[in-house]
């Protein structure tokens, strides 16, 4: 009898929540932040 709950799940899951779509817009941008500043500590610690 719980069936239908089960099924209305995944397709909740499948639609991702506004947050989830921030994340993913943000993440490149982090990523290119991160190896930046990993560039800059490895030129500081190599100069």
């Amino acid at each position: 009898m719980t069936e239908p709950a089960r099924e209305q799940d995944p397709e909740k899951r499948e639609t991702p929540t506004p947050g989830e779509r921030a994340a993913f817009r943000l993440l490149p941008l982090i990523l290119i932040g991160v190896a930046v500043l990993a560039g800059v500590i490895l030129y500081a610690v190599f100069t």
